[in-house]
């Protein structure tokens, strides 16, 4: 739109406010993907009229006229006009040959940016598929996650978390997908449906995650192969919950207790699907594979987003999260998730080089 100033300005909103009937030349372009050239224009009507019923080509003071189709040789995305006044003469053939080049690249980019959006927005729903709507309301425990994309790219995620019943309580799992795009994404279906399934055939979640591997294994899965850990709660009769955890080479856990006192554990076990071996052993948590939460503690779960976060100086969030931990020690599981990722934005500038997930478990 031009040209600038008070003048341009106001003719462009009044293009800008009137909708191109389909009598008009931009619309017949637009459907016989036909170039016109009107050196000097007769009919004031051509570019339709203005809500105040002003000839949109009077208001405009144009003299010649020139509208291409915006086409990539496939569709047709609309149509490309030019107003010349009487000072500046007509247009020509060779202006309407640059014109319809012009029309050319803007119709391949308006297609990418279509095809872009489509995939974003397949993306995205995939991505909204592998994560649970909303958190399961168990009995005596407050739950919080929170899921970040990396910033650095724009492929899918293979982290995944979910909460389910079980035959004996509840279960909740956090996990992470070797590699990133469509393909880890999906995957990422498998070990989450895997582990809501065989929790109801194995009590214990160190078998769960022995058979959910020698799924995978069994799968056309490629070398991929996935970090998993799983927890199952249960309420104590004096207080408190008793939680029975199962690692396979995933970061953590961290407990926080109520006093702020912070215990971090480790994932040095093989990850699920990476070898055919039935007894391959799994990390616990702080404390073995069983651990005892007093009310007001906080079970903290994190994908390898959080460890592997990096500042200006190249300095990993890993070393700073049990201090960021005890600093928020008593507050509730949303607080603990928000107070988290607010310090890791913080800490990394909102530069997240993987996708960020954490889970948190307070027991009320």
């Amino acid at each position: 739109a031009g040209p600038r100033g008070p003048e341009g300005e106001a003719a462009s909103r009044l293009v800008r406010g009137t909708e191109p009937g389909s009598a008009t030349l931009p619309a017949q372009v637009h459907e016989s993907r036909k170039s016109v050239l009107l050196p000097y224009v007769t009919d004031q009507a051509a570019l339709g009229t203005a809500q105040d019923g002003t000839p949109l080509l009077m208001a405009l003071r144009a003299a010649s006229l020139l509208v291409v189709p915006v086409d990539d040789g496939n569709a047709s995305y609309g149509a490309l006009t030019a107003v010349r006044s009487a000072s500046s003469g007509p247009f020509t053939l060779a202006e309407q040959a640059l014109a319809e080049d012009l029309a050319g690249h803007l119709a391949v980019a308006m297609r990418v940016d279509q095809m872009f959006r489509a995939r974003a927005e397949t993306a995205e729903a995939l991505q909204a598929s592998l994560l649970p709507e909303e958190l399961g309301d168990v009995p005596g425990l407050e739950l919080a996650a929170s899921y970040v994309g990396a910033t650095r790219r724009r492929e899918l995620s293979g982290d995944f978390y979910d909460v389910f019943r079980t035959p004996d309580g509840w279960a909740v799992a956090i996990g992470d997908v070797s590699g990133i795009g469509q393909e880890a994404a999906a995957i990422s279906a498998a070990p989450r449906h895997s582990l809501r399934a065989l929790a109801h055939v194995h009590d214990d979640p160190a078998d769960v995650l022995s058979a959910a591997s020698r799924v995978l294994l069994s799968g056309a899965y490629g070398e991929r192969f996935v970090t998993a850990l799983l927890a199952m709660p249960e309420a104590k009769q004096a207080g408190g919950f008793r939680v029975r955890l199962a690692n396979a080479g995933h970061p953590g856990p961290a407990v926080v207790r109520a006093d702020g006192r912070v215990e971090m554990g480790s994932g040095t076990a093989l990850p699920l699907g990476l070898l055919p071996d039935d007894s391959v052993p799994h990390d616990t948590g702080p404390g073995g594979s069983v651990l005892d939460l007093d009310p007001g503690d906080v079970l903290f779960l994190y994908t390898d987003g959080v460890t592997q976060a990096r500042d200006e100086d190249d300095e990993f969030f890993d070393d700073r999260l049990a201090d960021a931990l005890a600093a928020i020690a008593g507050r509730s599981a949303a607080e603990t998730v928000s107070a988290v990722t607010e310090r890791l934005s913080e800490f990394c500038r909102g530069d997240y080089r993987d996708d960020i997930t954490v889970l948190a478990i307070r027991v009320r």
